[in-house]
């Protein structure tokens, strides 16, 4: 982790830039992690975290140790923010689950919609 003490305003708006993908590129990027990751386990995990993040992953598993030290040094505003986005998403995915409901249109004939 790289802390910023007062960074200036050109730091600053490196450091909030969002990673940008071509979006042509941006489906088989996606099926290639998910290839490796299937194929390859953890080891792809850890290729893809030292290519995408700069990150040299020794271990993928944490001790609960570990994880509360972690979460002991993050602020109560970034635990509330973190709180409120994973809210935000679960509700919002959790509306998009289909429920698939089947209809028989007339005797022996049932239809469906299926996302």
């Amino acid at each position: 982790m790289k802390i910023y003490i007062n960074p200036t305003q050109a730091e600053l708006k490196r450091i909030c830039s969002r990673p940008f993908f071509h979006e042509e590129n941006i489906d088989e990027l996606i099926e290639n992690v998910f290839e490796n990751v299937a194929s390859k386990g953890d080891e792809a995990v850890k290729e893809f975290s030292l290519q995408f993040d700069k990150f040299e992953a020794k271990n993928l598993k944490i001790t609960e140790k570990e994880m509360l030290s972690a979460a002991s040094k993050l602020s109560v505003e970034l635990k509330l923010a973190i709180h409120q986005a994973y809210h935000n998403i679960y509700l919002f995915h959790s509306k998009q689950i289909a429920v698939e409901e089947a209809v028989e249109t007339m005797k022996g004939v049932r239809c469906w919609r299926k996302s």
